[in-house]
């Protein structure tokens, strides 16, 4: 009996203790779970704060950069407004002195003489020709910059380049298209304030030179001198009479053209007089000399040679005769006594025509070689069998450099 009650004992004891035991591990795991949970609920926060501080930092950066656009943009306003005062400023000064000198020039008392209004009439018109005027600007202050040209040179890469340089906030650029250029009356251009319009093969030339007189734009380049750049010949007495170097040339004009500016320096009488009298002897002694070819040639030719007729007629069709003269032998030409020897060049005066001759002399084997536009990958072609010039239109002979 006593056994039985210390095993009971010991019994209530162990179970006492292992409820004691499960008690602590219950609540061990509450204090786990609850530890868990006040670490996760940290780690949200954490991620809330962060997600907030970084939203917050994306503010400030949105705020600071539209805070940036807006004091650009107030540059670019003051920079304008700068601009405009400047202009009106230069304006104003332009024609006080206008005003000032007009007063100077011609007195209260006195009318001015028809040359002078004659003369004022003249500078107004190319003053209103050649500026800007603020009320012709739009109103934001952008300048309408045209382009007045044929697509294949104003949508090039150069043209791209080009404005691709220029500043948006200054200027708009207008592309006037093929379309409206060779089917649209002038009246339906768009109105600049700037214009750079040149020429090319069928732009034209005649409805831009309108369009510049009826709306008076600040035109870049000038359109009537590019005329100029149609003619070979006209490039050549342009750049003579500043002075500058072309090689030694002369014309064969079956147009009529003449030429007011005076022979190439390096063509002097003493080479021409020689020329001459050597083209005399090969011309006794060579049977390949072809005939006079009527045509006109330029570079000064002097006439004082040729002698005096009875009557004044005939002397003017005797040097009108010596003008139109082309001698053309085995390895040179002479045309109005001027002689150039192979290889030479022959080029045809109108500019647009690209078929251009060089002859050789017969010590190199003879022959001509013909330039021309490149096609494939050629731009020229050799003919061993032409030794004659063309003589079906003007052309420009020059030494071979």
């Amino acid at each position: 009996s006593n056994n039985e009650t210390d095993v009971t004992t010991s019994n209530a004891a162990t179970l006492s203790r292992d409820t004691e035991f499960s008690e602590k591990a219950v609540k061990t795991e509450e204090v786990d779970t609850v530890e868990k949970e006040r670490i996760t609920e940290e780690a949200k926060v954490e991620e809330k704060t962060e997600a907030i501080l970084c939203r917050e930092s994306g503010l400030n950066q949105d705020a600071r950069s539209a805070e940036e656009q807006r004091h650009e943009e107030e540059a670019r306003r003051t920079q304008r407004r700068s601009l405009t005062e400047n202009s009106k400023l230069a304006e104003e000064t332009r024609i006080e002195e206008k005003e000032k000198l007009f007063k100077e020039g011609v007195p209260r008392k006195e009318k001015a003489s028809p040359e002078v209004k004659a003369e004022q009439k003249v500078k107004q018109e190319d003053a209103k020709r050649h500026e800007i005027k603020l009320t012709e600007v739009s109103e934001n202050n952008i300048l309408r910059l045209g382009i007045c040209a044929m697509d294949k040179k104003a949508r090039s890469k150069p043209m791209a380049e080009i404005l691709s340089r220029l500043d948006e906030t200054l200027f708009e650029a207008v592309f006037f298209g093929n379309d409206l250029i060779l089917n649209s009356p002038i009246e339906e251009w768009p109105v600049v304030d700037v214009l750079i319009a040149f020429y090319s093969d069928g732009y034209p030339l005649d409805k831009a030179e309108s369009y510049v007189d009826l709306h008076k734009p600040f035109v870049l380049n000038d359109l009537k001198m590019q005329r100029h750049l149609m003619d070979r010949r006209k490039v050549y007495d342009l750049l003579q009479a500043n002075g500058i170097d072309v090689p030694r040339h002369v014309y064969m004009s079956r147009d009529g053209y003449r030429s007011n500016v005076k022979r190439h320096p390096s063509i002097d009488d003493t080479f021409t007089n020689n020329s001459s009298a050597l083209s005399q002897k090969e011309s006794s002694l060579s049977t390949s000399a072809s005939a006079t070819t009527i045509a006109t040639a330029t570079n000064g030719y002097d006439n004082t040679q040729d002698s005096k007729g009875d009557e004044e007629v005939n002397v003017e069709e005797e040097e009108e005769e010596k003008e139109n003269e082309l001698l053309e032998f085995d390895d040179h030409i002479e045309v109005n006594g001027v002689s150039i020897h192979k290889p030479f060049v022959e080029k045809p005066v109108d500019a647009d025509d690209h078929n251009i001759c060089i002859y050789y002399p017969s010590s190199a084997g003879g022959g001509c070689k013909k330039l021309f536009r490149k096609i494939g990958n050629r731009s020229s072609e050799f003919y061993p069998d032409i030794n004659e010039v063309r003589r079906d239109g003007s052309y420009i002979y020059e030494e071979f450099l």
